[in-house]
């Protein structure tokens, strides 16, 4: 629907045919869309310079966990980044299961090693 507005102009009177509601939910959007960009900045920025690796998509869990699905670029190996309160906890895992156990186990005790006894504790296929 917007990707097909082109100018200021064609945006401008999409906007003033719309009604209180429906722009107050744009609104909304917008808005929410723009929290979630500053929330993720300081995880994208460890990567705007990165030339080994590519962001493919952000989790935010909460406001304690944060995993990035990265790539790497040499050989499209698919990672995941922990993060703890939006700061990076350096390590990365092959399994977003394993990501996010080692992200829970580090906010408590500041290691990862709990989350691979966990993992043996169900039987979790470590990799």
């Amino acid at each position: 629907m917007l990707k097909e507005l082109h100018n200021r102009e064609e945006i401008e009177e999409f906007f003033d045919k719309l009604d209180v509601y429906n722009k107050t939910r744009f609104y909304g959007m917008a808005y929410r869309y723009s929290e979630i960009m500053k929330l993720e900045e300081p995880i994208r920025a460890r990567y705007r310079k990165d030339n080994y690796y590519k962001i493919e998509e952000i989790f935010i869990i909460n406001d304690n966990y944060q995993i990035v699905k990265i790539i790497r670029r040499s050989n499209e190996e698919v990672l995941y980044d922990i993060f703890v309160d939006y700061k990076p906890i350096n390590e990365i895992t092959e399994q977003f299961d394993t990501a996010l156990t080692s992200a829970i186990a580090y906010k408590y005790t500041r290691s990862t090693t709990a989350a691979l006894y966990f993992g043996k504790m169900i039987d979790m296929e470590l990799r």
